[in-house]
C-alpha cells in the first residue's frame, strides 16, 4: 500500500525541466581565406570542428556563436581588449598565453611530447619542403635548413624562423605562395603545415606535388586548442565541457572522413 501511494506521488509531483545553459561565444580565427578562393565563404575544417562539438554539447551549453576572421596578432590583440572570448584553433605561445587561457596540460605541462595533450582539439606537422631535385636532407637540426627558409606568416614557429634566419627567412601570407617562390626560385626550402587530416594538406598544392620534395622527419609537431581570453565571461567549468568535446571530434572516424570528403573538392589559388 506505501509503496503504492509513493508511485502515485512521484507520478504526480510536477518535474522541473532541465535547459541548457546559455552561452554567447565570440571567435576570433587567421584569416586564410585567400588561400582556397578569395571569392568563397571562409570554411576551414576547423570551423567545422567547433560546429560538430558545439552540437554535441547542445543539451547541456546551448551555445550561440560567431567568427570573426582577422590576422592572428588582432586576434591576439582582441582578447588582450576583451573584444573577442576566444582564438581558433592555435598552438602554445608564452606570448599568447599573456592573454588567453589555454587548457590544463598545455605549453611546458604537456610533458609526454608534442600532440600529446589531452585536451588539444587537434595536431599539426610542420614538414620541410625542397624541390624535387634537391640534394638537401633534413635530419632534424632546425637550424641547418637550406636557405632561404620560407613559412606563412600567421604561424607560431614565423617568429622562431626569423629569429633564426634572419635576412634569410621569408615571410608570406600562406604555404601555397611560399611553395610557389620555392619553385620559381629553385633555391631554399619552405616549412608547410600538414595539419590534422591526412593527405588533405597536399590537396592545395596537388597539382605541384611531382616537382616537390617532402621530407620524412617533421621539423616540428603542436598541438593546437581554443583558448579563451582572461577577459571573457565564460565559467572555467564551461571552458572545460568545451575543451574535452572539442578533443573528441577528431577521434571521431565519422567526422574526420566527411571533413577529407569536403576539403578535398576545394580548388586553390
Amino acid at each position: 500500500m506505501l509503496k503504492n501511494i509513493l508511485l502515485i506521488l512521484v507520478l504526480f509531483i510536477p518535474h522541473k525541466k532541465v535547459f541548457a545553459e546559455k552561452l554567447t561565444i565570440s571567435i576570433c580565427a587567421n584569416d586564410v581565406r585567400k588561400s582556397i578562393n578569395p571569392d568563397a565563404v571562409y570554411e576551414t575544417p576547423s570551423v567545422d570542428i567547433v560546429k560538430a562539438a558545439f552540437r554535441k554539447l547542445k543539451n547541456k551549453l546551448d551555445i550561440e556563436y560567431t567568427f570573426d576572421f582577422k590576422p592572428m596578432d588582432r586576434c591576439v590583440k582582441d582578447a588582450e581588449k576583451g573584444q573577442i572570448d576566444a582564438i581558433l584553433d592555435v598552438s602554445y605561445t608564452q606570448e599568447r598565453a599573456k592573454v588567453v587561457e589555454y587548457p590544463p596540460g598545455s605549453g611546458d605541462d604537456e610533458i609526454a611530447g608534442p600532440c600529446s595533450s589531452v585536451y588539444k582539439m587537434t595536431c599539426s606537422k610542420y614538414m620541410v619542403i625542397t624541390n624535387k631535385n634537391s640534394k638537401f636532407e633534413f635530419k632534424g637540426d632546425k637550424e641547418k635548413l637550406i636557405l632561404p627558409v620560407r613559412v606563412a606568416r600567421g604561424y607560431s614557429l614565423a617568429k622562431k624562423i626569423e629569429d633564426t634566419y634572419r635576412d634569410n627567412a621569408e615571410l608570406s601570407k600562406n604555404d601555397l605562395v611560399n611553395i610557389k617562390k620555392l619553385l620559381r626560385d629553385n633555391t631554399g626550402c619552405v616549412i608547410a603545415n600538414f595539419g590534422y587530416i591526412p593527405g588533405l594538406a597536399e590537396n592545395q598544392f596537388r597539382e605541384l606535388l611531382p616537382k616537390l620534395k617532402i621530407h620524412k622527419i617533421p621539423y616540428d609537431a603542436r598541438s593546437n586548442y581554443l583558448p579563451f581570453s582572461k577577459k571573457t565571461h565564460i565559467s572555467h567549468e564551461q571552458k572545460l565541457m568545451i575543451w574535452k568535446e572539442l578533443a573528441k571530434v577528431m577521434l571521431d572516424e565519422k567526422i574526420v572522413d566527411q571533413l577529407w570528403k569536403k576539403y578535398s573538392k576545394l580548388s586553390y589559388k
